[in-house]
């Protein structure tokens, strides 16, 4: 008897549940064909580059939005970048290296109802790439801080071919360098090994650490889980928390947040990922009224996702269960082994 995973979001009886959601994303992981972001990256949508020369002059703002089949319009395109997805909140939560049209250059569109505060959003992720400049020590970052010292947000639409633009996110290039800013390996090592997603993210050596829910190992534990989960029904379309707590009366023993469900930030990072790979899937996602579902396999057989796609619709072909007929996959605790 296969082995099978179903997650409803109208009961979140989730204990469970997320470890296997984070043993799914380890396979996911190892996979080659499976595009999951890995530990301190995301996945977001790209509408623009910002060209700059080596001195940090502005050359150009590079529309890099491309035709989907089915779109009349275009669509910005995924692109891995270094740390997770933004959250909603009354402060500033400035990106690192990318960021939406309001934060990198000051500027969301005539119909921007609040221009005062997004020019504020501009100074707080210019101000915060000025701080690290010097620990960063890159000739391309430092080009990056020359043009955000520079940069004059009323001098956008001389540059925009597109005023859609600026509901976009963007990116940095150096000119004549084929990598953005955010994938040269010095920086990456930086952000990802060196414990500068940390330090971005303002956490210290005084971070606290506990024994993970999910792992049921000592580790760092996450005061929030991100990245968001995207893609349930009713939810934010901005994306919402699976575990959080932001309410005083849920709150037990002077633990604030993720600690009152303490999960490691690998773990945490690890579930999120898989949760969103299945949300984003037609062939392992559900919708039953409001009701959002989604479903994967840890057993090696051939088109599983597709079989139990058909269940749920009522329709069961018959199919080859036979071993010698399956591809192992991402989706096969096998590949643990």
């Amino acid at each position: 008897m296969e082995s099978w995973k179903f997650l409803h979001f109208n009961k979140l009886y989730i204990e469970m549940i997320l470890q296997e959601l984070a043993k799914l994303y380890d396979r996911l992981s190892d996979d080659p064909d499976a595009e999951v972001p890995g530990r301190g990256t995301s996945i977001q949508n790209i509408g623009f580059r910002i060209t700059l020369d080596e001195e940090g002059t502005l050359v150009g703002i590079d529309d890099i939005r491309s035709v989907q089949k089915g779109k009349s319009s275009l669509v910005s395109i995924p692109m891995q970048v270094l740390g997770g997805g933004k959250s909603s909140g009354s402060g500033f939560n400035a990106s690192f290296l990318w960021d939406n049209c309001g934060y990198l250059l000051g500027f969301k569109g005539n119909g921007d109802e609040n221009p005062g505060r997004t020019r504020k959003a501009f100074e707080a992720l210019r101000d915060k790439h000025l701080q690290f400049e010097e620990q960063i020590s890159h000739p391309a970052f430092s080009a990056v801080c020359r043009f955000l010292e520079q940069w004059n947000p009323d001098k956008i639409l001389g540059y925009l071919n597109d005023e859609k633009l600026c509901l976009c996110n963007g990116i940095f290039r150096i000119q004549g360098n084929s990598r953005h800013v955010h994938e040269l390996s010095e920086i990456r090592d930086w952000w990802l090994k060196q414990g500068g997603m940390e330090l971005w993210k303002g956490e210290g050596e005084d971070q606290e650490t506990g024994m993970c829910l999910v792992s049921g190992r000592i580790a760092p534990l996450a005061l929030l889980h991100e990245p968001v989960i995207k893609g349930v029904r009713n939810a934010q379309m901005s994306g919402a928390k699976l575990v959080s707590y932001n309410c005083a009366s849920f709150l037990s023993y002077g633990k604030e947040k993720g600690f009152n469900a303490p999960v490691s930030e690998d773990r945490a990072f690890a579930y999120c990922c898989g949760l969103n790979y299945l949300l984003s899937r037609q062939e392992t996602r559900i919708f039953m009224g409001d009701a959002t579902m989604v479903f994967w396999a840890d057993a090696p057989v051939a088109e599983m996702n597709a079989i139990m796609a058909e269940f749920m619709a009522g329709m069961v072909p018959p199919h080859d269960f036979s071993p010698n007929a399956v591809p192992v996959s991402a989706m096969d605790e096998n590949v643990l082994q």
